[in-house]
């Protein structure tokens, strides 16, 4: 039972009506937990103390009040409902008090189908709270509940889709990373409920990181991009992070990235660095994945195509790197076109990123698992948790999987939970994978649920909202 003060003071406040009383008690909390206005009625929720309650602790503590004549409990107890205000009653002369004291013993004594009423609304915040989970009252969904112009709305619908499909694969992904499929005993469809890395279970990793700096970089170059900008954007995220979410650090980075932006030479000669480093860090069968999911955001530029390349070799100096990093910009931009994306055409242009005699090494082996049909022996075939599990072509399967995936369904969670359960490198696939089917989607077609759990959405909100003023 809570603890509550039974001392009664008197003073000569304002009277409180009795039949106020009653109402609150019985018709007055319909009011409050029967309005179909879930919108309206989140600030009450929110501030209610039934938050801070487990659902049958509320039930039996809300019981026992209901069922017991002393004054103090029963006055708790419509406390619970929202109805009384204890401190404004225990306040009131003693003579007022005993004649609210009357009025409970009547509600007390009312039948059995009466108290049945007051515990059916107590049981009603789960289901409150399963519809606030699917209630978008983001600062983001505010500001395009605005746009009135249907092109721009569309517009903004299906780069937010891009870039929160990004981040919603990317938070959920992140769970299983780096895990073996056999060593996942059933398959797992939830949302992450602890940290990992220092990542907190509802943000998201490097992946979406770097593509909020791209998002940044074109936003202040008004859709150009700038090289010596995304330079200085990365070396700043390493040492800092985001400090407006409270980092003091980059966290999730990648070896390779690593070295790349620890090198003394990066800022003044980062093209040279990056192919330095990659000749000395790299073995023949290992380009890394971890330049591919920042790249959609970049369709939003005329020179798209030129951009994703360039800023893509400023850390991976692997053709196999920029060609998936390419192609995932490439399905992006036909999407948010209106195109559609043909498994057989997709590899038509490979041949403009070899230089001279070199070929793109393992491209033959994967190619024939990429025409795979079968979505289900296409992941099989991949073996995506198999080292190097952030191997660049494995990513680029997993982009296939979603365009055979789109051709069926386009359900975003199963899709999600389906690449995440293959493990490996599930972080950075999830957010590429999320990428392609939320600009598909768009923004308006994300889980809210999930967005809801993110613990950073009011930033990357207002990173958006700075991009699309741009079109305003």
């Amino acid at each position: 039972m809570m603890e509550h003060n039974s001392e009664i003071k008197n003073d000569d406040t304002e009277e409180v009506s009795a039949d106020h009383i009653d109402e609150d008690l019985l018709a007055g909390i319909n009011s409050i937990w029967d309005n179909n206005d879930i919108e309206n009625n989140l600030d009450l929720y929110n501030n209610n103390e039934l938050l801070g309650n487990t659902e049958q602790s509320i039930s039996l503590s809300v019981d026992n009040m209901l069922n017991n004549n002393s004054l103090e409990d029963r006055l708790l107890a419509g406390k619970f409902l929202n109805c009384i205000d204890i401190k404004t009653i225990n306040d009131k002369p003693t003579e007022i008090k005993q004649e609210i004291k009357e009025q409970i013993k009547e509600q007390i004594n009312k039948p059995t189908e009466v108290k049945e009423q007051i515990k059916e609304q107590i049981n009603k915040p789960t289901e409150i709270k399963q519809e606030i989970k699917h209630v978008d009252k983001s600062e983001l969904k505010i500001y395009l509940n605005k746009i009135t112009d249907k092109t721009k709305l569309t517009l903004f619908n299906k780069i937010a889709g891009l870039v929160y499909g990004c981040a919603l694969g990317d938070c959920v992904g992140k769970q299983l990373k780096g895990r073996k499929k056999e060593s996942i005993t059933k398959f797992v469809a939830e949302l992450p409920n602890r940290s990992y890395r220092g990542i907190d279970s509802g943000d998201w990793t490097d992946d979406t990181d770097h593509l909020i700096l791209l998002l940044i970089n074109i936003t202040n170059k008004k859709l150009s991009f700038s090289v010596n900008k995304f330079v200085n954007q990365l070396v700043n995220w390493r040492n800092k992070g985001f400090y407006e979410v409270g980092d003091s650090v980059g966290i999730g980075i990648d070896t390779l990235t690593a070295q790349v932006l620890n090198s003394d030479k990066f800022v003044t000669d980062p093209f040279t660095t990056s192919i330095n480093v990659q000749k000395k860090f790299d073995p023949p069968n290992r380009p890394y994945n971890t330049s591919i999911a920042r790249s959609g955001i970049l369709i939003l530029n005329n020179n798209w195509s030129h951009h994703v390349i360039t800023q893509c070799a400023l850390t991976h100096a692997d053709n196999r790197s920029i060609y998936v990093s390419w192609l995932l910009a490439y399905i992006c931009k036909n999407i948010f076109i209106g195109n559609n994306i043909s498994i057989d055409k997709l590899f038509v242009n490979k041949d403009l990123f070899i230089k001279g005699k070199e070929v793109i090494r393992d491209f033959a082996y994967y190619e024939n698992i990429f025409k795979t049909n079968d979505k289900k022996i296409l992941l099989e075939k991949l073996k995506i948790d198999d080292d190097p599990t952030y191997h660049a072509f494995k990513t680029l399967g997993c982009m296939i999987y979603t365009i055979r995936y789109l051709e069926e369904k386009q359900d975003f969670k199963e899709l999600i939970y389906t690449i995440m359960n293959e493990c490996g490198d599930s972080d950075t696939n999830c957010a590429v994978v999320g990428e392609i089917i939320g600009t598909y989607l768009g923004y308006d077609k994300l889980p809210i649920d999930w967005l809801n759990e993110l613990v950073n959405r009011t930033f990357l909100d207002r990173k958006l909202i700075e991009l699309f003023k741009l079109f305003t």
